[in-house]
Formats: C-alpha cells, sequence, structure tokens
C-alpha cells in the first residue's frame, strides 16, 4: 500500500525537483558517477578509488606542505612508503643539497586498524608498533602528509592521516 501512495505523489515532484536521473533521496548516490569513473577494471574497484584520490591536488597522497614542528602532537608524519613516523629534532640541510632534513623515529611494516571495507592505510590510518620503530635522517619530500598520533591501549601507536590543516 505504502509503494501505491508513493507513486501518486511522483509525478509532483518530479515537476517540483526535476527528472528522477537528476536528483536522489541518498546524498552519497549524487556522487557514485563521478567515483565510478575513476574505476578502470573490475579488479578492486576500492583500492583504484582511493589511488585516483590520492592522485588529486590536496589529498593524502601529496607530499607534506604543513610546517614542521618537534613538538608533540605536532610532529607526526605518514611517509612515503607508507610508514609513519614522528620528527625528533630538526637536522639541518642533507649533504649536497638545500633540502631541509629531520631526525624522526620512523615505525615500519605497520598494520591496519580496520580491513573491511578498505585497508585503513589506503586512507592514510595506520597501526604501528614500537617494536618496528628506527631512527632516521629523512628530508622533507618524505615526510608525505601530516599526522595525528593516538597512544592506544594496546601500547601500539596510532597515526591518522591529517586531510586539511592551515
Amino acid at each position: 500500500m505504502y509503494n501505491v501512495h508513493s507513486m501518486l505523489h511522483l509525478a509532483d515532484l518530479v515537476h517540483e525537483f526535476g527528472s528522477l536521473d537528476a536528483c536522489s533521496s541518498f546524498p552519497f548516490e549524487n556522487y557514485m558517477q563521478q567515483l565510478k569513473k575513476l574505476v578502470r577494471s573490475g579488479n578492486n574497484p576500492i583500492s583504484q578509488i582511493a589511488k585516483r584520490l590520492s592522485e588529486l591536488p590536496g589529498s593524502i597522497g601529496q607530499a607534506c606542505k604543513a610546517p614542521i614542528r618537534v613538538k608533540v602532537p605536532d610532529n607526526a608524519f605518514v611517509l612515503s612508503d607508507s610508514s609513519c613516523g614522528e620528527v625528533v629534532e630538526a637536522a639541518g640541510h642533507g649533504a649536497g643539497s638545500d633540502e631541509e632534513v629531520f631526525l624522526c623515529r620512523v615505525y615500519q611494516k605497520t598494520e591496519p586498524l580496520f580491513s573491511i571495507p578498505c585497508d585503513s592505510r589506503l586512507v592514510g590510518i595506520h597501526k604501528a608498533n614500537s617494536r618496528w620503530s628506527t631512527m632516521k635522517v629523512l628530508s622533507l619530500s618524505k615526510l608525505k602528509k601530516k599526522a595525528m598520533k593516538i597512544d592506544l591501549d594496546s601500547g601500539k601507536p596510532l597515526f591518522m592521516a591529517i586531510l586539511h590543516h592551515r
């Protein structure tokens, strides 16, 4: 009975809001066509969308443009090789280069915080393990994206890439 009642109002709604193709009751569905254009094959569509979105300006995949700070909580980053790190101190300029370098605690072998609907690392969320951390001198170009570090109850740090910063 509900379907019949809804159909009675359908013509009025089309006159008021336009054709049914032009609107949706679910805001995300209006964006689906743009997301579908990012998928190039039927294999791993979520990974493909995440990679295409990371290629857009201002996304997680772009090099960090935020000011580099040594003090907590402004010293965490997701690095260009999908590891995470904390800037410990500014180390000056690299040998034979004008690029600034930093002493960092780098966490290798990160784990995803969640794996459904996709690996959380695709969207910049990494669970690290202090056992796999080392100190390295890194150039500014290796600091991919500013992040927020949260210490979990399990003792493992969680790094979450910050999408927007001032």
